[in-house]
């Protein structure tokens, strides 16, 4: 419990506020996403957030409203640990597996789903965000059976009806 309530604290020192699921658009200058977390008996979650911080840029030479966007970088951030971009198209099941490095999965065409070890599952639409940092490097992932999964921080995520393109 300790170490869940520092990770929430991190999280909101970061600009990023937990919130019940909602189908509200997100407040201007924030993103909303989802985040698969680990708890500290290692059972794996799914909150909404929403990433803050953004800053107001105008990246057209007319200048006004209309061009304004909001913008953060995270390349020199220790918000989010991110390696790269993967695209990827699943298809089927994918069993009890941990994620394979910290990463941000947008959904682009097609749906999926994510069963976490507390016994939910959240689908992704096209346009839904996650980020989820629980790979087997996490450290919670060395811990035992916990919740439905064999071991723990580890997930299960499938494709809904057909080819989803993330």
């Amino acid at each position: 419990m300790l170490l869940t309530s520092l990770l929430r604290r991190h999280l909101l020192g970061m600009g990023l506020t937990a919130s019940a699921l909602s189908t509200a658009p997100a407040a201007k200058g924030a993103i909303r996403y989802r985040q698969l977390w680990v708890s500290a008996d290692g059972v794996t979650h799914i909150d909404e957030h929403e990433c803050g911080k953004l800053e107001t840029k105008d990246f057209t030479s007319t200048g006004g409203d209309a061009a304004l966007q909001y913008v953060r970088a995270f390349s020199d951030s220790d918000d989010f640990a991110l390696t790269g971009l993967v695209v990827t198209q699943q298809v089927g099941e994918n069993p009890w597996h941990f994620c394979p490095s910290p990463q941000f999965v947008v959904t682009l065409k097609g749906s999926w789903y994510i069963r976490t070890s507390d016994g939910k599952t959240t689908t992704f639409k096209p346009g839904d965000v996650l980020y989820q940092d629980n790979s087997a490097e996490h450290p919670l992932a060395k811990l035992g059976a916990r919740g439905q999964a064999p071991s723990g921080a580890q997930h299960w995520s499938g494709a809904n009806g057909g080819p989803c393109n993330q």
